[in-house]
């Protein structure tokens, strides 16, 4: 166990929000993320942690909890190159292992063998951090070493100074203590027994407040800008914002003359240029989007010159690609947001005009922040010299007081902060850098006691992995830390940080958990906005949580509760489920120093039980007077962007009062979603009680057949849907695969003339109960074996309406909508979001307006397009779904059909806004693959897209679809056309946008916040083989409509694992292609996509794709093998892994696998809940939050 975790995950949380492929600082290398399992196939996470470098000998276990022998290991992070050169990496080790950089495997030596070194080559640019990814596998020797060297780097282990972690936990594991605002605090008890929390006193001495970085902005420490050279220096920056010394401004004008000199655009950039106002350091702070086909020029006399252009945006991910003079600069060099990049080249200009550009597949993409031009001695340019700007000394941004037999952090503070501790104790104090810092000295009450060169910086060093203890004497004391630009306490001295600190022998440890108070300004207390003042006990979490605690008293009245926070800055944005004398609300600011808000609000007295849920950025609060499942209430829910971390935990407010807790728990989960079936009589699943709601019609008893397919037609019907002539249909028909219905009696009734005569399939029996004020009453006996069930109704003449048949178990006087079955099935398997595209019919839907879709008041949901036809045209109503999904506490996943038009979206904005619990969030997404052409919508889109652009063309007017000026061949029309798909790629982005708009004004329509990427969550939809589809999309979206992740929540894929197509295969070759299957995705890719964009990449469906008429008994068998449970957990958690978020199962529900269609399902039948399918589903949603590539879970 490393107990620096507890430092990264508090003291250092400015490392921590948004870490998604984050690049650090050059020389404060950390070491690598290491995961380790407990097994050879790196599926068994044991413990993960930080190792400095990778040099080890075991003679035994790695660590307590992982066996002696058949472990393997996986490192991850980013190594710092210090020379442009070759550099061979060498691996000795014994067993197995392989070693990626920059995503190419250079070393593959994988087959067990005994204590060897092979090496690999591959060159590096100075300055630049690659990704590198070390896999070892033990097989009885535990040994392995990675080292390298270059022309000017001796062999050696990779230091630690090389190597740079990325990412980090799931949660903070132990319980930290803090205090936000004015004042100070106390907590005692456990978390189990109970805890008592203290807002204390606002008295001096008052301590500034904690060191935490604005949750915007995630803290990644930039390279420093070079002073400006003499010659010209350009800061591309809004013509509103605060200038730079030194530079001239470009605020994306048109190439003119302008501040003394001639520069700028050949097509105006003034829209894209933004003033982030993350950064301090405005050259960073400021840039500039490059479109496509843009250039930016400057008139210089020809001549030679050297040119450094920096690029990054401090507030959104970049792919940069740079062209000076048309040499390149940058080749597509990706950057996350916050990070930055300069370069310098020399180059030749002969026309009078210093060019940049960008490649095309930039645009959009490239963020140019400021360029320098100076010429060569040899041709100096006649441009005025400028005045550097200020040179920037090194800094600190903090102290942290840590406790060193644990490296907890006790608080953070700044300069002259006077503290109260205890004295032989053992501490440490470790100073956080800010930038330019090489080196830092400690100076205690006048004496230098220890000067450090590495981060972290503390004041006794360290022993191993931990901090080593510094123990205080009895007395007042002053530490004076100093940062340093050069090593060893030389060159350029910045800042200090002094603080005074008593040490008595009183200790400030109350029932093990850490004490520290930090604020200022001055109140009585409360949560949030200028009267920000609570102390508070709370953990650290990433992704979805769950906190639930009973807040037992308020001693005096007073104010407690449950508080959700990006940073503990006061006045900072929060989400609060707060408690006072009379009543229990959900609180919450948006914004640093915003208004406090209240979504909610219930009266309560007592003790009470709170519980406040995550869901990306949707928070939910809920009372219980007991805890127990059924008794929570609705108190309110809020959209609020907290970050990727949120400090969750329990506090009181209001000075003097204590609040005491007990049952505190911080539950973390996987987001794990499913698709719900089609439906019609032909599943396992029926989910109605009612089964005529899922027939596929009502076929005409008089023989007439359809003219186009030959087969008979559909009854004549009202406009309910229910037949105005003698017909025939089916509630239940298993013919195709054998499925016997379930044997039972069957309720039955209907109204209609009293001569009505009503026959059943053959073998079942009718028993007529009675007639009374026009309905007929039945019992239908089915016996068991029968695969179908169906009535044929005669004499009706044409007046036979509210027919139905309920499944057995039910009566006809209070039947519920769903079956208790089909309601268990989804709560067993308990899935978090409910995806209804088969559901609703999103495949070849042809509804384009509101009164064309099914309605509740509907005969049937699944009327078929005729008979013989097996899945329904329209899906189940709306209205269904949305009661499904407020009867399980289930988000919903909504496909909106191709052709809906504007007034149907905002007729389903509406409808969801006001029927879907408030609670509940929303995945929206515009049809379903509209790529593939196996479904009509996709051909549909094309030919849409196709005639767009030719009208565009026949009326002589620019084309959006065709932006970048495509061939336009009128004489291929629809799919024929060579640009039908890319055109209908834009058309698919431009609808999800527009679709995105609807919803959002739905909402502030009705007065209510934007919900739109909180409650509302657009998903791109996106094909993983092709996720170039995407990059259209994209660039597209971001040429009209500025930044995609302002609207769009994410982009969705469908990975599948596939069995081979040998007709002859048996059960273990099915279930050894599946899993082939699963280990050959890369999802590494279309996540690293996804995230550039400043976007999620979730799963629209995942699962396991037999589909096909070969090997149906062996796809079957290998369904129900016990193996199927590792594999559904493999599958889903290796796209978790390399960064996915939500994964939505194809599908949750049960339809038999003797079937060519696949067996997409959990399982065959509602009566069968313990599945391997199942059990691996349920294994995935019960663990924790799955170690990743960019979030480690730290033991």
């Amino acid at each position: 166990m490393s107990n620096r975790r507890s430092v990264e995950l508090v003291g250092r949380v400015s490392l921590m929000e948004g870490l998604e492929s984050r690049s650090y600082f050059a020389g404060v290398g950390q070491g690598l993320v290491a995961e380790y399992f407990a097994d050879k196939s790196f599926a068994s996470l044991a413990l993960a942690r930080h190792d400095a470098t990778v040099n080890f000998d075991w003679a035994g276990a790695p660590a307590a909890g992982l066996p002696a022998d058949g472990y393997s290991v996986r490192w991850t992070g980013q190594v710092l190159a210090d020379f442009s050169q070759n550099y061979t990496f060498y691996a000795k080790s014994a067993g197995g292992v392989r070693v990626w950089l920059n995503g190419v495997k250079i070393i593959d030596h994988w087959t067990t063998h005994a204590n060897q070194e092979v090496a690999g080559s591959i060159a590096l640019t100075a300055g630049e951090y690659y990704p590198i990814s070390v896999e070892y596998r033990e097989e009885g020797t535990g040994s392995v070493r990675l080292s390298w060297s270059s022309a000017s780097t001796p062999k050696q282990v990779i230091p630690k100074s090389q190597l740079y972690r990325v990412g980090t936990g799931a949660s903070s594991g132990g319980w930290l203590e803090g205090h936000i605002g004015p004042g100070t605090g106390s907590v005692s008890g456990s978390t189990t027994s109970g805890i008592n929390i203290k807002n204390g006193a606002v008295s001096p001495p008052v301590s500034p407040p904690p060191v935490s970085p604005p949750p915007v902005s995630p803290p990644v420490s930039p390279p420093p800008v070079s002073p400006p050279a003499a010659g010209i220096n350009i800061n591309f920056q809004p013509a509103t914002a605060t200038p730079v010394v030194g530079y001239l401004i470009d605020n994306g004008d048109l190439y003119g003359a302008r501040n003394g000199q001639s520069y700028g655009w050949t097509i105006s950039h003034t829209d894209t240029v933004v003033d982030r106002e993350l950064h301090a350091n405005q050259l960073l702070d400021t840039n500039i989007g490059v479109k496509s086909g843009g250039k930016w020029e400057l008139a210089v006399p020809n001549g030679r010159y050297t040119v450094t252009v920096g690029v990054g945006d401090a507030g959104a991910a970049t792919n940069n690609n740079v062209y000076v003079e048309k040499v390149s600069l940058f080749n597509y060099v990706p950057l996350p947001a916050n990070a930055f990049q300069s370069r310098t080249i020399a180059v030749d200009v002969a026309d009078g005009k210093l060019t940049l550009a960008t490649g095309s597949a930039a645009s959009g993409l490239t963020h140019f922040t400021y360029i320098q031009v100076a010429a060569d001695a040899s041709s100096p340019p006649t441009v005025p010299p400028v005045s550097p700007p200020p040179v920037t000394l090194p800094s600190l941004s903090g102290l942290q007081l840590l406790d060193a037999s644990t490296d907890l952090v006790i608080g953070a503070f700044t300069s002259g902060a006077t503290l109260d501790i205890s004295s032989g104790k053992t501490y440490s104090v470790v100073a956080e850098p800010g930038s330019g810092v090489k080196s830092v000295v400690f100076v205690l009450d006048g004496v230098k006691v220890r000067t450090e060169g590495f981060a972290p910086y503390s004041i006794a060093g360290e022993t191993g992995p931990d901090f080593a203890p510094w123990v205080p004497s009895a007395g007042n004391h002053t530490l004076v830390v100093t940062p340093f630009a050069g090593s060893n306490g030389t060159g350029q001295a910045g800042t200090a940080i002094s603080v005074s600190f008593s040490a008595s022998v009183a200790p400030v440890q109350a029932g093990g958990l850490m004490s520290a108070a930090a604020g200022a300004g001055a109140s009585a207390g409360s949560f949030g906005g200028s009267l920000d003042s609570y102390h508070y006990l709370y953990r650290m979490a990433r992704g979805n949580a769950e906190l639930t605690a009973r807040l037992d008293s308020l001693t005096p009245a007073g104010e407690g509760g449950l508080i959700a926070r990006g940073g503990l800055t006061v006045g900072g944005a929060f989400v609060g489920l707060t408690r006072d004398a009379n009543s229990v609300s959900l609180e919450y600011s948006g914004a640093s120093g915003g208004t406090v808000l209240t979504a909610g609000s219930r009266a309560v007295s007592g003790p009470v039980y709170l519980r406040l849920v995550r869901d990306g950025n949707q928070y939910a609060g809920y009372f219980s007077s007991t805890g127990a499942a059924g008794t929570w209430q609705f108190v309110g829910a809020a959209g609020v962007n907290l970050g990727t971390f949120n400090y969750l935990g329990i506090a009181s407010a209001v000075e003097g009062t204590t609040a005491r807790y007990s049952a505190v728990k911080l539950k973390t989960s996987n987001p794990l979603g499913g698709n719900l079936n089609a439906m019609s009589d032909r599943v396992q699943d029926l989910p109605f009680v009612d089964l005529v709601k899922t027939t596929r019609g009502f076929f005409n008893a008089s023989g007439r057949v359809n003219a186009a397919t030959g087969l008979t037609d559909f009854a004549t019907t009202d406009a309910n849907g229910w037949p105005t002539e003698n017909f025939f249909f089916d509630v239940v028909n298993n013919t195709e695969w054998g499925v016997p219905a379930e044997a039972g009696t069957y309720p039955m009734s209907f109204s209609g003339p009293a001569g009505v005569t009503v026959t059943a399939t053959p073998g079942v029996t009718l028993q007529k109960l009675g007639y009374l004020a026009g309905v007929h009453t039945y019992n239908v006996i089915v016996p068991a074996g029968k695969l179908k069930l169906g009535f044929a109704f005669a004499n009706t003449a044409g007046q036979v309406k509210n027919i139905r048949v309920l499944q057995p178990g039910y009566s006809l006087s209070n039947a519920p909508t769903f079956t208790a079955k089909y309601l268990n099935l989804l709560r067993t398997t308990n899935p978090g979001v409910l995806r209804l595209m088969d559901w609703t019919k999103t495949n070849n839907n042809p509804v384009a307006n509101w009164s064309e879709r099914n309605t509740p008041s509907q005969a049937t949901q699944a009327k078929s397009a005729g008979a013989g036809e097996l899945q329904p045209v329209k899906g189940i109503a709306w209205e269904y779904a949305i009661q499904l999904a407020n009867q399980l506490g289930k988000n919903i996943w909504v496909n909106v059909p191709a052709k809906a038009s504007d007034d149907y979206v905002r007729n389903l904005a509406n409808l969801l806004r006001t029927q879907l619990n408030p609670d509940l969030n929303i995945y929206l997404e515009y049809t379903n693959e509209a790529w593939n052409l196996a479904f009509s919508q996709a051909n549909w889109l094309r030919e849409e897209a196709v005639a767009e652009v030719f009208a565009d063309k026949a009326a002589g007017r620019a084309s959006q679809l065709n932006y970048d000026n495509l061939p336009v061949d009128t004489t291929k029309p629809g799919g024929t056309n060579p640009n039908a798909y890319a055109w209908a790629e834009r058309y698919y982005a431009r609808r999800t946008k527009q679709i995105t708009d609807i919803f959002r004004q739905a909402w502030l329509d009705a007065g209510q916040p934007d919900p739109v990427n909180s409650r509302v969550r657009t998903i791109l939809g996106a094909q993983i083989a092709t996720m170039s589809r995407t990059t259209n999309h994209l660039k597209f979206l971001i040429q009209f409509y500025g930044e995609p992740k302002k609207f769009l929540y994410g982009v969705g894929v469908a990975p599948y694992a596939n069995v081979n197509g040998r007709p002859q295969s048996t059960a273990a070759e099915v279930i050894a292609s599946l899993s082939k299957s699963i280990d050959s995705f890369n999802f590494a890719s279309p996540v690293s996509l996804a995230k550039s964009w400043g976007l999620e990449l979730l799963a629209y469906e995942i699962g396991f794709d037999t589909f096909g008429p070969d090997n149906i008994a062996a796809k079957r068998t290998a369904s129900l093998d016990a193996r199927m449970q590792e594999m559904v957990n493999r599958f889903v958690t290796r796209f978790y892994a390399a960064g996915g978020n939500l994964a939505n199962w194809f599908t949750v529900g049960a339809r038999s696998y003797s079937s060519p269609y696949g067996t997409w399902t959990l399982t065959e039948s509602l009566d069968v809940l313990n599945s391997p399918k199942i059990k691996g589903f349920q294994q995935v949603r019960d663990a924790a939050p799955v170690a990743t590539k960019a979030h480690g879970v730290f033991a």
